[in-house]
């Protein structure tokens, strides 16, 4: 019996009779039995240490590990002991099973940093012979006005078509991945969907959110699927107990009618695998108040920009969503290039910034498997990639903060990993629009500065201009890259004309970055006017 590569509790099987010689018909063939079983993970192959993104000095703060097998799903098996490499020196601790969270990692707890700096946090299984690095970690004196919290709000349970329940899924996102806020984004027909449903996720929506230590958002996903353009949309509100304005009904069955309705909502509208030729976006469509972010990337791949152009994540096709499809074909994964991908070339993500919408980035899971944030891998050769993150810039962890955040665009968008990316164009934010008139120095120079710091080796920092890379810098082989640049080409010189959605002539910058694993991220852009 075959099992999928991923950890999950009650999942279903069931047990038909086949004739010898014929090939199972599973509608007509009789059923003998259905059973539920609890697929775990194996062995450890792998260590992933994750770390609170920002602490005080002299503030307790604990540790998450997951031991992982080779597809990413947390082991079951403990360490023995291990060994932490801090700023103060090493420390070694015993492991008991007590450690043990709620998504089967390890909590480690009472970990302390004395002096400010950024950090990142060493441990080494001995007896396996395995060792891992924590995401960076900044240690501050005071408090900050800007913390980085990192999240993942799209994706699916059982209440659609994903599989696992909501229980699981918060809990999974909460201590199986160490987030700090997170929703779902089931889909909004009442065939997979019930009203009795929508008032489930409510439920859960409201049980979980815990203000200061993790946060929830009511969300769904606005899906038509009629592949006309309109593509999918993801909703997400500010407050509990909001309607699901479902795309299936007549009222609202289009991107306009939609908007219509969501305008007497606090909400966020975020289009999503908007190159993918399943249901791609052709943004004629566009709402600029609740319109304020488009997730970049996400299982599907990356909606930025075509593979010729060198995007590393391209679509994955229709035909490549499961082993049947591929048979089907007649392909053999093991043996077939990249082409053809599944890309629409008007719903690449630089086309909304030339078009004049202004939408920060975010990255998704979209893996319907019950994984956030998780490094197990949806689809299949070569085209099988891990869920997305999200990052955001804010005061504290808190719905009205976080949502906050997202609506100024101060967001960041990776394809998994916990690197920190900050920059500013003459001091303002990134998701920020600057205005000529406002500062007359704009016309003649813009001064940027970034800052990376990875999770692994830098390969290349890019800082693109109108979606061309007008500055680049290698990482060196060095996990810490940060610069300053001065365009000094005058605005007028390369500005973009007027659009329906931008009314005076713009420009709009935006950091794109690599690692050497292959891991990626996006910072929304900062427009001038």
């Amino acid at each position: 019996m075959e099992v999928l590569p991923f950890t999950i509790r009650n999942y279903f099987f069931s047990l038909f009779v086949k004739d010898a010689g014929k090939e199972v018909n599973y509608i007509r063939a009789p059923m003998t039995a259905v059973f539920l079983i609890d697929i775990i993970g194996n062995s450890v192959d792998c260590l992933r240490l994750l770390a609170p993104s920002q602490v005080l000095i002299g503030e307790p703060f604990s540790l998450t590990l997951r031991g992982q097998d080779r597809y990413g799903n947390i082991s079951p098996e403990l360490p023995r002991r291990l060994i932490f490499r801090m700023p103060s020196g090493r420390k070694e601790m015993t492991i008991s099973a007590d450690m043990k969270n709620l998504a089967g990692a390890l909590e480690i707890p009472n970990f302390v940093i004395w002096e400010e700096g950024l950090f990142r946090i060493g441990v080494e299984d001995p007896d396996h012979g395995l060792s891992t690095e924590s995401n960076p970690l900044r240690v501050l004196k005071k408090k900050s006005e800007q913390n980085l919290y990192w999240g993942l709000i799209h994706e699916h349970t059982e209440i659609s078509d994903g599989v696992g329940s909501l229980d699981l899924y918060f809990t999974n996102l909460q201590y199986g991945s160490r987030l700090d806020f997170g929703a779902t984004a089931d889909h909004d027909h009442r065939w997979e969907t019930s009203d009795e449903m929508w008032e489930m996720t409510r439920e859960a929506t409201r049980h979980y959110n815990e203000p200061g230590k993790f946060v929830t958002f009511l969300g769904y996903e606005w899906a038509e699927w009629r592949e006309n353009g309109d593509g999918d949309r993801n909703v997400y509100y500010l407050d509990d107990d909001r309607p699901m304005y479902r795309s299936g009904d007549g009222e609202f069955d289009n991107p306009k009618k939609l908007f219509a309705a969501l305008r007497k909502e606090k909400v966020l509208l975020i289009p999503h695998h908007t190159a993918y030729e399943g249901n791609f976006c052709d943004w004629k469509d566009h709402d600029p108040e609740c319109e304020r972010l488009v997730e970049i990337y996400s299982v599907w791949g990356n909606s930025e920009q075509a593979w010729t152009e060198g995007n590393p994540y391209p679509l994955r096709p229709l035909s490549w969503d499961s082993p049947e499809m591929i048979k089907a074909q007649g392909l053999d994964p093991g043996k077939i290039a990249r082409q053809p991908c599944g890309e629409k070339e008007i719903g690449f993500v630089q086309h909304a910034l030339t078009f004049g919408w202004r939408v920060g980035f975010t990255a998704g899971g979209d893996m319907h498997r019950s994984h956030p944030g998780d490094d197990v891998r949806r689809g299949y050769p070569p085209w099988d990639y891990k869920a997305g993150i999200v990052a955001v810039w804010a005061k504290e962890l808190t719905r009205e903060a976080i949502f906050k955040a997202l609506y100024n665009r101060r967001c960041y968008a990776t394809t998994s990993a916990r690197l920190r990316l900050d920059y500013s164009l003459n001091g303002h934010p990134m998701g920020s629009e600057v205005y000529i008139s406002d500062e007359p120095g704009l016309e003649r120079a813009r001064t940027i500065k970034v800052d990376v710091h990875g999770t692994s080796p830098i390969q290349l920092v890019e800082l693109l201009r109108n979606n061309k890379v007008v500055y680049s810098i290698p990482g060196d082989k060095k996990k810490d890259v940060t610069f300053i640049w001065k365009d000094e080409a005058p605005f007028s010189t390369f500005s973009l004309k007027p659009t329906k959605w931008s009314k005076r002539p713009f420009i709009f910058y935006y950091v794109r970055v690599q690692q050497t694993d292959g891991e990626m991220a996006w910072a929304s852009p900062i427009w001038v006017e």
